[in-house]
């Protein structure tokens, strides 16, 4: 019987996916554990790296390697993850990432002991020259969850989850096509939204790289934003199907802001009016000092909601600025 499913799509990670799969070979539990690497099609060394990591691996855990024909983005790679896995619950590991010894025994355990359809644990933040603790407040049903999670309270990774698989084959709950940049976000909505049965675990074994600036989660840019617009409309349209756009509406659009700003910082000339044009709720003024966004921010969208695009940019360029100012008094 597989009881864990671990799902690792790989592209462009040579530098890194030794260490995460080493991770995955050095666990507490190994039997009945399952991993799935999928290569979307690297253009790289990975693959060659893994192949010969596991021709030297003699561990009880079963490793299976899954070629895609062509590249389809860390969605569709997931959702091959997904259709593969054996296993009674999935766990998604980014291949540039990785994982303390026991996270799958500790995630397991926790699963079966307190009878969870999802499990969520905490993380670390991983820089070049430190590390941050990141601990998920306890929250008390799906509810909750799913405001916190469209509010930006929570971070919506999969890969900080232990989730049932009945769960997500029952209710098909796979990645939208194109939607690279935002597709944990998605997901995790729909997740939380058919069930209550959440664990948080208050320990941390996800270290999450900060300083692999080529990943398919960290390489903002104008098709990543609009990815990003594309899962946001998304979920929209998933809360009104289910009726429950009413319910979470001030955090949708709360959480909006965020994705606002973003887009704005990232773009410039027709593509920044185009962006400013879109998600009209952000424009209101309630909602954007209602958001998680610094006061600066908060000022300049306010501004970029009268189409003073100017305005904002030139708050922007002090905010940028003022951060250049304080790096530099820090190395002195």
């Amino acid at each position: 019987m597989i009881k864990v499913s671990i799902i690792i799509p790989v592209y462009g990670v040579e530098a890194y996916i030794e260490k995460c799969l080493q991770s995955i070979m050095s666990q507490t539990m190994t039997e009945g554990v399952e991993c799935i690497i999928v290569n979307d099609c690297t253009l790289d060394n990975s693959m060659s790296i893994a192949t010969r990591l596991l021709s030297n691996y003699h561990g009880k855990i079963i490793f299976k390697i899954i070629n895609h024909n062509q590249n389809k983005g860390l969605a569709l790679s997931r959702n091959t993850g997904v259709i593969a896995a054996r296993g009674e619950y999935i766990l998604h590991i980014d291949s540039d990432d990785f994982c303390n010894h026991n996270m799958v025994e500790r995630m397991y355990t926790s699963a079966i002991t307190h009878k969870a359809d999802i499990v969520i644990a905490d993380f670390y933040k991983t820089y070049s020259h430190k590390e941050q603790y990141i601990r998920n407040t306890s929250l008390q049903n799906s509810s909750q969850c799913i405001a916190a999670l469209l509010e930006g309270k929570m971070h919506p990774a999969v890969w900080n989850k232990l989730i049932k698989r009945e769960l997500i084959i029952k209710n098909k709950l796979y990645n939208v096509p194109n939607g690279n940049c935002g597709e944990d976000y998605f997901l995790t909505v729909r997740l939380f939204h058919y069930t209550s049965n959440i664990y948080f675990l208050h320990e941390a074994f996800v270290h999450y790289i900060q300083y692999n600036t080529a990943s398919y989660t960290k390489n903002i840019n104008k098709k990543a934003l609009e990815s990003h617009l594309l899962v946001s409309n998304e979920i929209l349209k998933f809360l009104k199907e289910k009726g429950t756009y009413k319910i979470y509406k001030k955090s949708f659009w709360i959480g909006q802001v965020d994705l606002k700003a973003t887009l704005l910082a990232n773009t410039k000339g027709i593509q920044q009016k185009l962006y400013n044009e879109m998600l009209p709720e952000t424009k209101k003024i309630n909602i954007i000092f209602k958001s998680n966004v610094s006061l600066k921010t908060k000022i300049a969208l306010t501004a970029a909601g009268f189409n003073l695009l100017l305005i904002y940019n030139f708050i922007q360029y002090l905010i940028k600025k003022g951060r250049n100012i304080k790096q530099k008094i820090h190395h002195i």
